[in-house]
């Protein structure tokens, strides 16, 4: 990647995540405890993750087009390949959208996660301009055989010259997931997302991506649950590579149906995958593998 405007807490550390249940007191910590959080955490990851592929495929492609009446229409280069994956570009020329699309077969292996079928990227113009709309869909996608489905709609709302970007993030119809299990997990997602270059646009291992916002789902038990962001969650580029789209820092609440509130602490900084869990007076370390 190079210097992508995405996108929050959501491109795959994910669906084998166990909890390593570190207790702090004498209770056994219930299986409702861990399965909604773990469930909300892979689908902000995989969100990520799907974001990540679609920016850095596009880059190139219609972000270092010419501002103004020419942005989003013509190419400067025209990438085959993400990694592998195929890409096609369809300009958008006079039409209202061009489209992107990223193909990664019948298995390509990435950060350690097989990716196959179809990103697909429906864009109004460059991300450089305010307003400018990518509508990101599927086809016959999955990683690691979790088949993912449904419709991510990003705005971007405002630029801020090279260094960040601030936009809004939505997901117009709800992100489905089937598992290799046979579990289907729903999430969906409404969050603001800040991209920080931090002044060093071709340096991406200094980016951060910060998030807002909540998100709501049902877990792989058919239990719903909602999730808000307290403190918000951030995402080191420079620990992707070690911790997937786990963020750093920052505090998530989540709360099945019927249940207890669970607070998620992401910690202070560190790239160690180790996240405290507390419900009421009980705490549970977990590390995402």
């Amino acid at each position: 990647m190079k210097k992508t405007l995405f996108n929050v807490t959501l491109a795959m550390a994910v669906f084998g995540m166990t909890f390593t249940a570190c207790k702090k007191d004498s209770e056994t910590q219930p299986q409702t405890e861990e399965v909604a959080v773990e469930d909300n955490n892979s689908g902000l990851s995989d969100s990520e993750e799907i974001v990540f592929v679609s920016d850095s495929a596009m880059l190139g492609v219609i972000d270092f087009t010419p501002m103004g009446e020419l942005a989003g229409r013509i190419s400067r280069n025209q990438p085959k390949s993400f990694n592998g994956a195929t890409v096609t570009f369809t300009a958008k020329g006079d039409n209202a959208t061009g489209k992107v699309e990223v193909d990664f077969g019948t298995g390509i292996v990435w950060r350690g996660k097989t990716h196959k079928g179809k990103i697909v990227v429906t864009y109004t113009e460059s991300r450089r301009i305010s307003g400018a709309v990518r509508t990101i869909t599927f086809d016959n996608y999955s990683i690691n055989d979790n088949a993912i489905d449904g419709t991510k709609t990003v705005t971007f709302t405002s630029v801020s010259g090279e260094g960040s970007a601030t936009f809004s993030a939505s997901v117009d119809a709800k992100i489905k997931i089937k598992t290799k299990a046979g579990k289907d997990l729903v999430w969906n997602s409404l969050r603001i997302r800040t991209y920080d270059t931090k002044g060093t646009f071709d340096n991406w291992k200094d980016d951060e991506v910060t998030l807002s916002g909540n998100a709501n789902g049902v877990n792989r038990n058919g239990v719903k649950y909602s999730a808000v962001i307290v403190t918000p969650l951030t995402v080191k580029l420079s620990c992707v590579e070690t911790s997937g789209w786990l963020p750093s820092s920052g505090v998530l609440e989540v709360t099945p149906e019927g249940a207890a509130k669970r607070s998620v602490n992401y910690g202070s900084g560190s790239c160690d995958r180790t996240v405290t869990v507390t419900v009421g007076d009980r705490s549970f370390e977990w590390t995402a593998k």
